[in-house]
């Protein structure tokens, strides 16, 4: 029996075989620059728009901080010319000669400020007291004030001062006082002139700064206590985020941008990351405005 033997491919076909190989070879390589030239290129337009944003959004962030700077700047100029004003009007009535007539009472000259301050809306009360720090009503009520943190801090009214929101100790209202001196001859204190305003009058101030859609302003002392701001009850219960971050730590965060603005002269800070601050000092508080 004959062996059967396979004949061999043709040539023509083991070169169509070869140079299929050869293609799909090239197709993949092809493919494989196409791909990794696309991702590159996806990649680096990525990187583009993406240093393009963080370029724009500084950009932005400078302007709006700029913007805070010079509005809370604005700002503590503005709350400054108001208290100005009222210490000079203060300074005029100090200088009327009744209030510098020792024969006329002590009771006599605070019912004199009494009928005064009825022309007056924005003041409580017009309050006169000696230089040993006795508050004189015009019913003859007298109160020993100088313990109080207002009298001491204006050097027992010697010099001018605008005081932080505090607890009336004849009513229990809250409320601020704007003090003048009253001097007589050769610069001797006579007395000491005071208008007592609402609590809220520096708050009233702040309420008409307005900043964007969003912003205000609110304004600390020195300690970190609330003096003024739009949300009343932090001036009414004094609240004080450095002291409350003590035994709540959520507030950690905010009472220590409030630390490093006091610390400062000028400082913008993230509160959060939709969220800036920026300070400046009202110098006749001698307290920050922030923004």
């Amino acid at each position: 029996m004959k062996e059967y033997v396979t004949p061999p491919p043709p040539k023509n076909l083991e070169s169509s075989r070869h140079r299929f190989v050869k293609s799909k070879k090239r197709f993949s390589i092809r493919t494989r620059m196409v791909l990794i030239f696309g991702a590159l290129a996806i990649a680096g337009l990525m990187l583009m728009t993406f240093i393009a944003v963080r370029i724009a959004r500084k950009a932005v962030l400078e302007k709006v901080e700029a913007h805070l700077f010079d509005k809370a700047a604005d700002t503590a100029a503005i709350l400054d010319g108001e208290i100005k004003q009222w210490f000079e009007y203060l300074d005029g009535i100090a200088s009327q000669d009744d209030l510098h007539d020792e024969n006329i009472s002590w009771k006599e000259k605070a019912r004199i400020l009494e009928e005064l301050s009825k022309d007056e809306a924005e003041v409580i009360a017009f309050a006169i007291i000696d230089p040993k720090g006795i508050y004189h009503l015009p019913d003859g009520q007298q109160f020993d004030v100088s313990g109080q943190k207002w009298f001491q801090e204006s050097q027992g009214g010697t010099k001018r001062y605008f005081s932080e929101p505090f607890r009336d100790v004849e009513t229990g209202n809250l409320i601020a006082q704007a003090v003048v001196p009253i001097m007589g001859k050769n610069n001797t204190l006579m007395g000491v002139l005071a208008a007592v305003f609402d609590g809220y009058t520096l708050s009233n101030m702040g309420d008409l700064i307005k900043v964007g859609k969003t912003g205000g302003c609110f304004i600390i002392s020195e300690s970190g206590i609330n003096i003024a701001n739009r949300n009343r009850e932090l001036v009414k219960n004094m609240y004080n985020p450095i002291e409350d971050a003590k035994t709540n730590k959520q507030h950690a965060q905010v009472a220590a941008v409030i630390q490093d603005i006091l610390k400062s002269n000028t400082a913008e800070n993230k509160i959060s990351k939709t969220k800036l601050t920026s300070q400046a000092k009202i110098l006749t508080l001698l307290k920050g405005v922030y923004i």
